[in-house]
């Protein structure tokens, strides 16, 4: 079992009412390693409180949907939960046993594309909300064939309010006004309350 994490995100009436006018979902994105998130991890309809819940374990995945803005990676096969420290290999159409690789540091996951083309390739994460479980992915690269990418998780979460955003698509860029909320071994729950004035997320007491 990883450590658990908890993020509650509360929303008043006249922040609903706008929110639902706008047509807006709330997006949940999770970097990796130590770029930018590229990926909208999660979404979902805006309510009064939301609760997600997940565990710091992943898994990686290949998909045959290329990166590019607005498309939907779609899982084609994956290795969930994920060792750290292993080189999992893809051969074209599924993961091979993986092996330990002492070159390959703690907390990272390598993948090798050992296929006969390039692939798109990512980690991927398992959340709760609301008690409804989705296993979906944190980042997607296209990788070419006989290369290896190297994957770090980030314990760090951006929220933020968009219309049009699906689970697992690609996004560009994450706004300026998105929360960031730190998760950390000491500080595993935090609270957001939405401001519609400042059309954000904030700190919330817990």
């Amino acid at each position: 079992m990883g450590q658990r994490s908890r993020l509650s995100l509360e929303i008043d009436a006249e922040g609903l009412a706008a929110l639902t006018a706008a047509g807006s979902r709330i997006v949940l994105a999770k970097p990796t390693g130590k770029g930018s998130p590229n990926l909208a991890w999660l979404t979902f309809e805006p309510r009064a409180l939301r609760t997600v819940v997940w565990e710091d374990l992943y898994g990686v995945f290949a998909s045959r949907a290329g990166v590019r803005v607005g498309a939907t990676i779609d899982v084609a096969t994956c290795v969930f939960p994920a060792a750290e420290r292993q080189v999992y290999t893809f051969d074209g159409a599924r993961f091979a046993e993986a092996r330990p690789e002492n070159r390959v540091p703690p907390g990272h996951y390598d993948v090798w594309n050992a296929g006969p083309s390039a692939s798109t390739f990512g980690l991927m994460q398992s959340a709760s909300i609301d008690d409804a479980t989705l296993s979906t992915p944190l980042n997607a690269i296209v990788l070419p064939a006989d290369f290896t990418a190297d994957f770090t998780p980030d314990e760090r979460v951006y929220v933020w309010a968009q219309p049009g955003v699906k689970t697992g698509a690609i996004i560009d860029t994450v706004p300026a006004n998105a929360a960031l909320a730190v998760f950390d071994l000491r500080n595993r729950i935090r609270a957001y309350r939405y401001d519609v004035e400042a059309s954000a997320f904030t700190p919330a007491v817990v």
